[in-house]
């Protein structure tokens, strides 16, 4: 039995008879354009979207044209959209007459990366557009909070993710404007083609009314903006209206559907979106693999549908040209159209079905082996960056855990959702470790892994491909004797990788066997590895990359951290100068040293030095420390 990749007919079939009771409703009213029934269903979908006004108009690339002429957006203006979307989101900012200037997007989540849309806003940007990719809610506080710094508009094209939630609103509630498009493969599908624009700026919804009916707003002979025909037809608005009464479930029963997928996933070696909960309305449900077309070929074969969304990303179409895409001006973006592929996922899917492609996917895996390594990571409410980083360690690695303490984000359940361990830290409940514990926490992951290789990785860090590769080689070699050492480098915001990032300066082991009784010094802060004499230390150019917000945010991480660490007993004046004083004027005395290095190379070569405004962030984590402690050394009254 064949599986489709998409099915509109059964809703069809299902609901046959309400769909020709309502087409006969609409024919007898004789009015089939705008009207009755399209106020009707403007008013339901606003009441479920929870905004004042919804603007039915006739396509989702319609919507977002309307929006950005409601706007004022169009010649010498440009907008920011990230370049993985259907290439509507781009034509609707040309057919504005304004730029389209395309981002790039974390590889794990496939949505926008605001981190490079830092660097592209100029003084003729006036919108951003997060698209809520394959029904997948952005992260709409941040995507806000960088608008609103920058006096930019924002054009939420929810086109794939009708019913979604960004902590507790609906997608198409939270920009300026929303945008929607209804053909019949949509979460909510017309029957024919159909799109809305949502707001709840009173002047911008009068302004939208006017430009779907040629300009005219009170007088219909008078045209008093620039308008067209985008007016929604009304057999399409009451379709909607009986569909939009069953969103909600059958979004539940996409998930449904997402959870047994990733149940039956688990442990191949296949990248696949976690359980997001009402984030997440899966429009599509994505795999990432490096195995792509043939997997695709055997899929075919079993009779299962598959598709890629989407092969090309937007500035590298031809019609996009005009813009001057070029190969590596996205590569984050440009490296996940070659490893992705969409998974039959409708809410009318059998459970039958469901396990078919379940089958067939594990068999087209089994011979394919991942990496007989364990990777521990230490989480502290993580969430966020597991979020990006779990996808792209479980499909290389045989054992991938984490050790989490009382995490009050989720992030324990969104860790399971892949399969992957979570260990405690410690037996007794306390609400999460101090820094001085973190010693404790690397022998109790050591002891955790079911490999004899041990891969050792941040909960702020991504290894490199280079790096997963260097991993396999050297695991399939199977060496004793050997501990490796990589570089840990900074991305910055702006999406600038740091050559000479000072906070870790130095190669760290980050590759060695269990077996081979390597332990941790128990040094504050910096942790050593303690080799036996029959263990060599090798150095490699691959590196971890460690993703850094901005300074501010920087800064509150380790005014965090200092808290925690402040927990710890001051006994002795002694203790205080040994081990506070001493230690954080040496400490940061080298760091200085290896800042000014740093700068010196970066004006040599031209290589990116951390900026000062994150060295400055060190050096005042330093001086807290001591002035903490010395609060701390003189309530004892030592």
């Amino acid at each position: 039995m064949s599986v489709p990749l998409i099915d509109t007919k059964r809703d069809a079939h299902a609901h046959r008879e309400e769909y020709l009771s309502a087409a006969a409703r609409v024919i007898d009213s004789g009015s089939f354009s705008l009207g009755p029934e399209v106020e009707a269903f403007e008013k339901e979908f606003a009441a479920f979207l929870g905004v004042k006004h919804v603007v039915g108009v006739n396509g989702g690339t319609e919507a977002l044209y309307a929006s950005f002429l409601a706007l004022g957006i169009g010649p010498g203006d440009e907008v920011i959209l990230p370049t993985n979307s259907f290439i509507a989101t781009a034509e609707a900012v040309m057919m504005a007459g304004a730029k389209p200037v395309f981002c790039d997007v974390d590889q794990a989540t496939h949505l926008l990366d605001l981190g490079t849309c830092r660097r592209l806003v100029t003084k003729k940007t006036k919108a951003i557009v997060p698209v809520h990719l394959y029904g997948l809610a952005c992260d709409m506080d941040a995507v806000l909070a960088f608008a609103t710094s920058r006096h930019l508009h924002v054009v939420e094209d929810a086109a794939q993710a009708h019913g979604a939630f960004w902590n507790g609103k609906r997608v198409g509630s939270m920009g300026v404007t929303g945008c929607f498009s209804f053909y019949p493969t949509k979460n909510l599908g017309a029957i024919g083609e159909g799109g809305a624009v949502s707001t709840n700026d009173d002047s911008i919804a009068e302004k939208l009314r006017a430009i779907r009916l040629h300009g005219i707003m009170k007088d219909k002979s008078r045209h008093e903006i620039f308008g067209t025909n985008l007016k929604m037809e009304a057999l399409q608005a009451a379709f909607l209206r009986l569909r939009l009464g069953r969103l909600d479930a059958a979004n539940a029963r996409r998930r449904e559907i997402a959870g047994k997928y990733r149940t039956g996933f688990a442990g191949l070696p296949v990248s696949f979106p976690g359980d997001f909960g009402d984030r997440h309305v899966y429009h599509w449900f994505v795999l990432d693999t490096n195995h792509r077309e043939a997997l695709m070929k055997h899929l075919s074969e079993r009779g299962i549908g598959c598709g890629i969304h989407y092969p090309i990303t937007i500035h590298m179409q031809p019609s996009m040209s005009v813009w001057g895409g070029k190969k590596g001006q996205c590569p984050e973006a440009e490296a996940v159209t070659s490893r992705i592929v969409s998974l039959p996922i409708f809410s009318d899917l059998t459970d039958d079905e469901v396990s078919q492609v379940i089958s067939a996917i594990r068999d087209f895996f089994a011979d394919k082996p991942r990496i007989k390594a364990s990777v521990m990571i230490l989480t502290l409410n993580s969430r966020a960056v597991l979020e990006r980083m779990l996808p792209r360690l479980i499909p290389h690695f045989e054992d991938v855990f984490i050790m989490d303490g009382n995490s009050t984000d989720g992030t324990q359940d969104f860790t399971r959702s892949f399969g992957v361990r979570v260990e405690k830290q410690f037996d007794h409940d306390i609400p999460n470790s101090r820094i001085e514990d973190f010693m404790e926490m690397r022998y109790r992951l050591w002891s955790k892994a079911k490999q004899d290789w041990l891969f050792l990785v941040d909960a702020d860090e991504y290894p490199s491909p280079e790096l997963i590769d260097f991993v396999r080689k050297t695991v399939a070699e199977d060496k004793r004797g050997e501990a490796h050492r990589v570089r840990r480098i900074a991305k910055l915001p702006d999406g600038r990788l740091v050559d000479h990032a000072s906070f870790y300066p130095d190669y760290y082991i980050r590759l060695f066997r269990k077996s081979e009784g390597l332990t941790l010094a128990k040094r504050k802060i910096h942790e050593r590895f303690v080799l036996p004499a029959h263990v060599k230390q090798i150095d490699h150019d691959v590196v971890l990359i460690a993703p850094w917000v901005e300074p501010e945010a920087l800064e509150r991480k380790t005014d965090n951290y200092i808290s925690l660490e402040l927990d710890t007993e001051i006994k002795s004046a002694a203790q205080f100068w040994r081990w506070i004083v001493w230690y954080n004027v040496w400490h940061g005395a080298g760091q200085f040293l290896r800042v000014l290095y740093g700068y010196a190379r970066s004006a040599i070569d031209g290589s990116v030095a951390l900026p000062w405004a994150y060295e400055r962030v060190f050096f005042l984590y330093k001086w807290k420390m001591i002035k903490g402690y010395w609060s701390k050394l003189r309530q004892v009254k030592v």
